[in-house]
């Protein structure tokens, strides 16, 4: 197996935000990377998305701030292994900062079941029947509905099941929440080791398939670097 090249990766927190020209008064996290003599400086990806889902408290960031450093660390290797080693492409730094890369990889795989679903055909049955109950669909999501619907009203879920494409991938859903996984995102999942593992092949394969033709078609866009 062919050796890597070294990647460098160093976070700046805080007043270390002067050392790479930042304010210490602006986004409070920053990353260096350095590979293959290319170098790029960013935002924190992982601190913006923890401070999102914090509703913007800095505060937070800076109470987490080791463990922020170390998920993004694990993120960029991954990613990095995940170019050179599934994709077969070259890696460049730029790609952690790429919007589209970044919504598919940090996507957590609950999220993703809910976004591949068939909205429109299940709308259209619950909208026949009662508008709270498609108005319920669209706070809960997808899955979180069906999982439930199929405890409260068996009959309904049956004739939502009816759909070939619905059923499929609630099926999967159901074997992927069975597993009892901690919430993690599309790329965890893609990089993990198969070995050891509980999840089915069938499942392994699709959610691989899924997260692989995405990754391909973004690439062979041939994004604009940063």
């Amino acid at each position: 197996m062919q050796k890597k090249s070294k990647l460098a990766i160093k976070h700046y927190h805080g007043k270390e935000l002067e050392k790479i020209g930042k304010s210490s008064t602006g986004f409070p996290l920053y990353v260096m990377v350095r590979y293959k003599n290319v170098k790029t400086k960013f935002a924190s990806r992982i601190g913006m998305k923890f401070v999102n889902d914090h509703d913007g408290d800095l505060g937070a960031l800076d109470r987490e701030v080791s463990r922020i450093i170390e998920e993004e660390v694990n993120y960029i290797e991954m990613l990095r292994d995940y170019f050179e080693d599934t994709l077969k492409v070259e890696f460049t730094p730029s790609i952690i900062v790429n919007e589209a890369y970044e919504k598919v990889t940090l996507e957590r795989v609950v999220d993703y079941f809910d976004y591949i679903f068939e909205d429109r055909v299940v709308k259209e049955i619950l909208w026949n029947i009662n508008q709270d109950l498609a108005e319920l669909y669209d706070v809960a999501g997808p899955v979180r509905f069906l999982s439930a619907l199929r405890h409260l009203d068996t009959e309904l879920f049956s004739r939502i099941m009816n759909v070939p494409a619905i059923k499929e991938v609630f099926d999967y859903y159901l074997e992927y929440k069975s597993l009892n996984w901690p919430e993690v995102t599309r790329l965890q999942v893609r990089m993990a080791d198969e070995e050891g593992e509980r999840v089915s092949s069938k499942l392994r394969k699709w959610l691989d398939e899924k997260f692989d033709a995405e990754m391909h078609h973004f690439y062979h866009l041939k994004p604009i670097n940063i």
